[in-house]
Order: C-alpha cells, then sequence, then structure tokens
C-alpha cells in the first residue's frame, strides 16, 4: 500500500470509526485496528502512525477543521503527546505549556472534531484528500 492510500484509510477511520462515535483511540489499539485494512502487520501500521497522523493534520487545518488527531492518544499515558503538541502550535495554535493547559486544549479541540464529524450536515468523508497539496510544516 502506498503513503497516500495509507494517509487515507487513517483518515477515513479516524472520522469514522472515532469521531463520529465520539471517542479516543490509543495509539497501539488504532494500529490493531487498522492493519487488516491497510493489510500491514500492526508493529508496521505503529510505525507509520506519527508522520501519517502529523499529515493529515496539515490537511484538516488547510481545510479550516478541527484537529481530528486529537482522537488519538498515547498507550501509555492515555493522553496526547508533546509530538501533538508541538504539531498544533506548527499549525499556529496557541497551546498552553502547563499540563492543565495542554488538557484544557486537547479537550476543547475533541469537542470540535465531534461537533464537525458527527454533526448530521458535518463535511463529506468521500472526497479524498489531496495530501501532496497539504501545507509543509
Amino acid at each position: 500500500m502506498d503513503r497516500a492510500s495509507f494517509v487515507w484509510e487513517l483518515r477515513l477511520w479516524l472520522i469514522l470509526s472515532a469521531a463520529r462515535r465520539r471517542r479516543v483511540v490509543h495509539h497501539v489499539e488504532l494500529a490493531e485496528e487498522l492493519a487488516p485494512l491497510v493489510d500491514l502487520p500492526p508493529a508496521r501500521v505503529e510505525d507509520l502512525l506519527h508522520d501519517a497522523l502529523a499529515e493529515i493534520e496539515r490537511y484538516e487545518s488547510a481545510a479550516g477543521r478541527p484537529m481530528l488527531t486529537s482522537l488519538v492518544v498515547s498507550s501509555i499515558s492515555g493522553v496526547v503527546t508533546d509530538g501533538y503538541v508541538a504539531c498544533a502550535r506548527s499549525l499556529g495554535h496557541q497551546v498552553d505549556d502547563s499540563p492543565e493547559g495542554r488538557v484544557a486544549f486537547w479537550e476543547s479541540q475533541c469537542q470540535q472534531v465531534y461537533a464537525c464529524w458527527a454533526a448530521p450536515d458535518g463535511p463529506a468523508v468521500t472526497d479524498e484528500p489531496d495530501v501532496a497539496a497539504a501545507p509543509a510544516r
């Protein structure tokens, strides 16, 4: 499976299986659930997640939507990682560096994602993103 197809499948999974169901998912759980869809072992999927999530976030940001990747949390801590915060800042979000500030930003983004993707009149998921056209970080 090529990179663009992997990113597309991951984005669809996040929208259909997490955002519309109003849930967050751990990295490891995401890799295990996505693996059969992309015909890769879970360990390989987990290796690909970081860059793919960043790519999805650039696309979502360019489309003016909240951070879809807010729904993916660390399997160890159960909260978002430093990489998520760095990505948010690179996209122009102001994130307070205190633990409380990070949690408040993350919770706000999750609520915005749910409102966007779970709404009956939300964006269509059938339009494949042009990941090459997404702005570089």
